[in-house]
């Protein structure tokens, strides 16, 4: 895990939760944890969904 992936880590329990988070950061460390993306359309937008391995 690199240092960008730690900082996320510690904001995602920080509470208050910081407002500038992005959701592509969880996303990355996320996947970082061995975690993939699905892509499904959902109605009329199209979502991605994690799925730990």
């Amino acid at each position: 895990m690199n240092a960008k992936h730690r900082k996320t880590l510690t904001a995602v329990f920080r509470d208050p939760t910081p407002k500038q988070l992005e959701w592509k950061a969880i996303e990355a460390l996320l996947i970082e944890m061995l975690a993939q993306t699905r892509s499904f359309r959902g109605g009329s937008s199209q979502r991605k969904a994690l799925a730990l391995l």
